[in-house]
C-alpha cells in the first residue's frame, strides 16, 4: 500500500515539473511534423506521376494557319468627302401680274396651271368709263378740227385785206396767233386721247412670255387696287436650281461648271449659271444658281440635292470598314499580316478614324506605304496569329 501511494507521487519520477508539463505538447508537434511530411511526400510523388504521363503523350500539333485577304497599304495626302446640299427648283422668271391702274376685275380668261403662249390675254378690267371719256375727247378733237379750218380761212382773208390796206396788221397777228392756239389745243386733246388709249391698253392684262400660270388671286367682278397680284405667271423654259453653297466651295464653282443634281429618283447634269456676291445671313451660305436643260417641266419649288466633292488635307490611308475592330478607349484597330521567320503572322496596330462613308472609313496611324493589312474578319484573329493570304500559291 506505501508502494502504490510512493509510485503515484508526481515527485518520485525526479522530473521536473516545467518538462512534465511540456511533453504533452512535444508529443502533439511531433505528430505534426509527421502528417505534414506525408502529405509532403504524396505531393511530390504524384507530381513526379504526372510528369512522366505528360512526356509519355505524343506533343499536340500546331493549329493550322487561318486564310486572310489581305492588302497594301496606300498612304495619301488628302481625301475627298462628298457633301451634299438641299436646293429648289425654280423658273427662270417668276412674275405676279396686275393691273397699273385700279378698277373692276371684268374678266379672267385662264386657270391655274394653264400653259399660255408670249402675249397672251389673261385678264382684263371694266373699261367703260374709259371708253366714254375717250369717246367725249374725240368729239372735242372733231370740234378743234373746225375751228381750225375756220381760223386758217380767217388768216387768209386778213392776209388780203392787210395787203391791200384794209385793216391793220394787227389784226392780221390776232388771226395768226388765233390759229396757232386753236392747234395747239387740238394737240392737247390728242395726247388726251393718245393717254386714254395707253390706259386701256394697261386694262388688258397680257403674259410677258410663254408661261404657266401659277396662283390666281381674283376671280371677276373683284374691286382691284393699282399694283394688287392677280395672276402668278412661271416662264415655261429649262428651270434653274438655287443652293446655298459655303463660301469655300463656292469660289470653286465659276459660270460653267458641271455639276450632277439629284432630283426625285434620279440624277441631271446642270452648270453653274451664276454665284451671287453675298452671304446669305441665315445660313451662312452663298446662293448659287444652276442651269438644269434635262428638267424642263418639273414643278416650281421641288427639292433637290446637289453634291459636292471637297479635299480634307491629312496623311491617312482608305480601307474597308470591316478591316476595323473596336479597341480600348475609344480607338480602333486593324490587323497587319506580316513576315516572321516562321511565316506570316497577325500584328494589332491602332488607328484614328478621320472620316466615315458607306462601306469605306480614312484612317491615320502606324501604317508604312506597303504594309499588307486584312480586310475583314478580324474578329476571327489574335495578335501574332499564323495567317495565309487568299489567293497565295
Amino acid at each position: 500500500m506505501s508502494l502504490s501511494t510512493s509510485s503515484a507521487d508526481p515527485a518520485a519520477d525526479g522530473r521536473p515539473p516545467r518538462l512534465r508539463r511540456f511533453l504533452p505538447q512535444l508529443r502533439k508537434g511531433t505528430g505534426t511534423l509527421a502528417v505534414a511530411a506525408l502529405a509532403a511526400a504524396l505531393v511530390w510523388g504524384g507530381a513526379q506521376l504526372l510528369s512522366a504521363r505528360a512526356a509519355a503523350r505524343p506533343a499536340a500539333s500546331p493549329a493550322p494557319p487561318v486564310t486572310v485577304r489581305a492588302a497594301p497599304v496606300v498612304l495619301q495626302q488628302q481625301y475627298e468627302v462628298t457633301v451634299a446640299f438641299t436646293g429648289r427648283i425654280e423658273a427662270s422668271r417668276r412674275v405676279e401680274l396686275g393691273f397699273e391702274t385700279g378698277g373692276t376685275l371684268a374678266e379672267i380668261t385662264v386657270e391655274e396651271g394653264d400653259a399660255v403662249p408670249a402675249g397672251a390675254v389673261l385678264a382684263r378690267l371694266d373699261v367703260r368709263a374709259l371708253q366714254a371719256e375717250r369717246a367725249g375727247q374725240v368729239a372735242a378733237l372733231a370740234v378743234l378740227d373746225a375751228r381750225i379750218e375756220l381760223a386758217e380761212l380767217n388768216v387768209t382773208r386778213t392776209r388780203v385785206l392787210v395787203d391791200r390796206e384794209f385793216i391793220s396788221a394787227q389784226r392780221a397777228d390776232e388771226a395768226r396767233l388765233g390759229l396757232a392756239e386753236v392747234r395747239a389745243e387740238r394737240l392737247r386733246v390728242e395726247a388726251a386721247i393718245l393717254a386714254l388709249d395707253v390706259a386701256l391698253d394697261k386694262a388688258v392684262l397680257r403674259a410677258p412670255f410663254a408661261a404657266r400660270i401659277g396662283a390666281r388671286m381674283f376671280d371677276h367682278g373683284a374691286r382691284i387696287g393699282a399694283g394688287q397680284p392677280v395672276l402668278t405667271a412661271f416662264e415655261s423654259g429649262p428651270p434653274l436650281f438655287r443652293a446655298g453653297v459655303p463660301p469655300d466651295l463656292a469660289a470653286a464653282l465659276p459660270p460653267g461648271s458641271a455639276v450632277t443634281l439629284r432630283l426625285g429618283d434620279g440624277t441631271v447634269p446642270a452648270t453653274v449659271k451664276h454665284r451671287r456676291g453675298d452671304i446669305d445671313p441665315a445660313t451662312r451660305t452663298i446662293p448659287v444658281l444652276f442651269e438644269v436643260p434635262g428638267a424642263a417641266g418639273l414643278a416650281e419649288g421641288m427639292l433637290g440635292r446637289l453634291t459636292l466633292t471637297r479635299s480634307v488635307p491629312g496623311e491617312g490611308a482608305w480601307l474597308p470598314r470591316a478591316a476595323l475592330s473596336e479597341g480600348a478607349r475609344g480607338l480602333w484597330t486593324v490587323f497587319l499580316a506580316v513576315q516572321r521567320p516562321e511565316g506570316l503572322v497577325t500584328r494589332r496596330e491602332a488607328v484614328e478614324l478621320l472620316h466615315a462613308e458607306t462601306d469605306r472609313v480614312f484612317v491615320r496611324g502606324a501604317l508604312p506605304t506597303g504594309a499588307r493589312v486584312v480586310l475583314s474578319g478580324p474578329h476571327r484573329l489574335a495578335e501574332g496569329q499564323a495567317v495565309v493570304l487568299a489567293g497565295a500559291d
